[in-house]
C-alpha cells in the first residue's frame, strides 16, 4: 500500500501575527500631535513674559541714582586730615622729621619739658659736645667760656641717669665740686630747675654756714650734692656724707680750685 501525501492545512483566513510580536500591546502610543503653529506658541509666551514684565514696575535711574547715594551716605567719608595721616604714614620719614634741639641730644622728657618752661631752645656748643658723651656714661674734660652753659652741660646728664623713683637716699648719687660758695649755690640752683619734673632733691654744702643745718638736710635724704672741697672733706670725716653709692663726681672749674690750693683735699676725696 503506497503511502499517502500529508494533505496540506488548509490557509487561514487571517494571518496570525509572528510569534514575538505576541507580546506587544495591540494599540501602539499614538504621539501627540505638534500644534498647529508652533511659532505662534512661541510668540505667545514672548508676549506672555512681556507682559509680566510690563506688570513689574522698572526701577528708574533716579532710584538706582538714590540706591548708590545711600549706600555712600552710610559709609563715611574719610576726613582731609585722615587722608593726610594716611599719605604721612605711607611716606618714609625725611631729614626733616629728625629731632633737633635738646631731644636730639637723647635726653629724657622730664628733662626736656624743664628745659623748656626755662625757655631753653638750642644747646649750646658746649652742650652738644659733651652731653650725648656723658649720658654714654664716658669720662670728659670740657672747656669753654663762662656763660656758655658748662652746668647744665654736666647737670643735664646726671639727672638723665638718676633714680628718683625710690624716693631719697641717704647716700648721693652724684658729688659737685665747686671751689665757692656763690657757686655752690647757684650750681644747686641750676640742678634742681632741670630737675624740677624728676622730684629731685640737692643740697648744697659750703663754709661759713652752720654745719647743723647741713647735717640735718643730708639726714633728710639727698640725690646730688654741692660742695665747697674743704666742707666736703669736713662731712666725709663726721661719716655724714657717704660716697659709696656715688657713681659722678664733677670737678667744675677745677683750675681755679688748684689755684685756690684744694689739690690735697680733691685728692683726698677722690680717693674715696
Amino acid at each position: 500500500m503506497e503511502p499517502t501525501e500529508p494533505t496540506p492545512p488548509a490557509e487561514a483566513t487571517d494571518e496570525q501575527a509572528p510569534a514575538d510580536a505576541i507580546h506587544e500591546p495591540t494599540d501602539e502610543p499614538t504621539e501627540p500631535a505638534p500644534p498647529a503653529d508652533s511659532s505662534e506658541a512661541a510668540e505667545t509666551s514672548e508676549a506672555a513674559d512681556a507682559s509680566e514684565a510690563a506688570d513689574e514696575p522698572t526701577p528708574s535711574a533716579d532710584a538706582d541714582d538714590a540706591a548708590e547715594t545711600s549706600e555712600a551716605a552710610d559709609e563715611p567719608a574719610p576726613s582731609a586730615d585722615a587722608a593726610d595721616a594716611a599719605e604721612t604714614a605711607d611716606e618714609p620719614s625725611g631729614p626733616g622729621d629728625e629731632l633737633s634741639g635738646f631731644a636730639a641730644l637723647g635726653l629724657r622728657p622730664e628733662l626736656l619739658a624743664a628745659l623748656d618752661d626755662l625757655g631753653y631752645e638750642e644747646p649750646t656748643p658746649i652742650q652738644e659736645a659733651t652731653i650725648p658723651p656723658l649720658i654714654a656714661g664716658r669720662d670728659l674734660l670740657g672747656q669753654a667760656a663762662t656763660g656758655t652753659g658748662k652746668t647744665a652741660a654736666f647737670a643735664l646728664p646726671i639727672l638723665h641717669h638718676l633714680d628718683t623713683r625710690s624716693g631719697r637716699s641717704k647716700a648721693p648719687a652724684a658729688l659737685v665740686l665747686v671751689p665757692t660758695r656763690e657757686l655752690a649755690m647757684q650750681v644747686s640752683e641750676a640742678i634742681f630747675n632741670y630737675g624740677r619734673h624728676l622730684g629731685v632733691r640737692v643740697v648744697p654744702i659750703y663754709g661759713g654756714q652752720p654745719i647743723y643745718r647741713q647735717l640735718q638736710q643730708l639726714d633728710r635724704g639727698v640725690h646730688v650734692v654741692v660742695a665747697t672741697p674743704g666742707r666736703a672733706v669736713d662731712h666725709i670725716g663726721r661719716g655724714s656724707l657717704p660716697l659709696d653709692d656715688v657713681r659722678v663726681v664733677v670737678l667744675d672749674e677745677a683750675d681755679e680750685m688748684l689755684d685756690m690750693g684744694f689739690a690735697d683735699d680733691l685728692e683726698a676725696i677722690l680717693d674715696e
